[in-house]
């Protein structure tokens, strides 16, 4: 078996799910710093407004950048200088903001998958599989065979945050950097869409910078140590847990018992009509403290959970030398915002939706008006609506569903 061997925030390795939707979400986001930079660079004609707002580059100071946007009001003859000023620097904000935002690697899109919404909600409904061939006799009448769905309702929220720097900082600092605090927002919105998606895989009671990342709304009871449906509802009554616990299996630390018994009972997976579900894991999430002895256990030759002690039963499954069942049987994930000790087998791109209504954007106040005009406050703005919630759990077998961490 070939599985990717490590996903992490570094980037290095990718799956073609995440190189696919890497790239729908790079269109997103381009297209809207393309049309804002498009319209400044029209309405001052601006040839090169790429350089013009580029912060990064190496001679790049703010005192000249004022200097050239009140040549360039001049030249125009704009009435107000300032405005000219200000409609250039929201520009180069949000050019670095983009960069920085589509900079930070996340791990959620190598398990989650990622839709598009046009709404302020959308719905889904999952069909479940339908009945099989039954035997039929000579003249008989061929049985009809139903299914399932189940109605998801997924409600966009919406995040943002503001920022406010005095004109003062930005017209002493010599190096941009002040400004460049206004593209951090977009770092840290990125940051926040791993937490939340990882915290609401997880389900367990948890805040990300104060606020608290918020539990399933489409799976919202029975939650038995923040696992949806480990008994009773769609998911419980023996129609096919996500968790091992409760499950016939002994739910524990990450060990090679535990994979073991979470890749049986994906295998295993009922839907809620009693019939068998195509489960197929490949990805294994796990918590900073798993990292190296996932690694260990999935890449070992032989045998990684052996008795320390030789014995007669050298060569048999669980004794030295003995070959090791789990060699690349998954892949894994590393995730710093998974819960102490938890881990997951998940089959990626099912059961689970990141559903993005509007792309992230920084926007700047009017600098004539408000704070600005009254205090001279340069504020930006940051906006995105989006949701990540369950569509069916059983596709992410919780192994350790109470993060214990022996």
């Amino acid at each position: 078996m070939s599985k990717t061997k490590w996903i992490d925030e570094s980037g290095v390795e990718k799956t073609a799910m995440q190189e696919k939707q890497r790239k729908q979400f790079l269109t997103l986001h381009e297209d809207n710093r393309k049309a804002v930079l498009a319209k400044v660079a029209s309405d001052y004609n601006i040839a090169e407004i790429e350089k013009v707002v580029d912060f990064n580059r190496p001679n790049f100071s703010i005192k000249a950048f004022r200097e050239a946007s009140y040549a360039l009001s001049k030249r125009l003859r704009e009435a107000q200088s300032e405005s000219v000023f200000g409609q250039l620097l929201r520009a180069g904000v949000l050019n670095q903001f983009n960069d920085i935002y589509q900079a930070v690697e996340v791990t959620y899109d190598a398990v989650v998958r990622q839709t598009s919404s046009n709404k302020r909600q959308e719905f889904y409904s999952p069909l479940e599989r339908v009945g099989f061939p039954k035997l039929t006799e000579r003249g008989d009448k061929f049985p009809e065979q139903d299914f399932k769905g189940i109605d998801i309702e997924m409600i966009n929220n919406k995040y943002g945050m503001m920022l406010a720097v005095e004109r003062e900082l930005v017209d002493d600092d010599q190096t941009g950097q002040i400004v460049q605090k206004a593209g951090q927002m977009g770092e840290n919105a990125r940051i926040q869409e791993e937490a939340i998606v990882w915290g609401t895989i997880a389900g367990t009671a948890g805040s990300f910078d104060g606020e608290a990342i918020p539990v399933s709304k489409t799976y919202p009871t029975p939650y038995v140590n923040g696992v949806p449906g480990v008994s009773g509802g769609l998911s419980g009554s023996g129609k096919g847990v996500n968790a091992l616990g409760g499950s016939g299996y002994t739910a524990g630390r990450l060990s090679q018992a535990t994979i073991q018994s979470a890749w049986i009972l994906a295998k295993k997976m009922l839907d809620q009509s009693g019939r068998p579900m195509l489960v197929m894991p490949s990805i294994l999430a796990v918590s900073p403290q798993d990292v190296f002895y996932a690694q260990t256990l999935l890449n070992s030759d032989y045998n990684p959970s052996m008795a320390s002690t030789a014995t007669g039963d050298i060569g048999k499954t669980g004794g030295n030398f003995a070959i090791n069942p789990i060699k690349n049987m998954v892949g894994i994930v590393a995730t710093r915002f998974l819960p102490d000790y938890a881990s997951l087998l998940i089959d990626p791109g099912k059961g689970f939706a990141f559903q993005r209504r509007d792309a992230t954007e920084v926007v700047q106040e009017n600098p004539q008006s408000g704070p600005a005009f009254s205090q001279e406050i340069f504020r930006y703005k940051l906006r995105t609506r989006w949701v990540a919630d369950f569509i069916d759990p059983k596709f992410m077998i919780n192994l350790n569903p109470g993060y214990a961490s022996t």
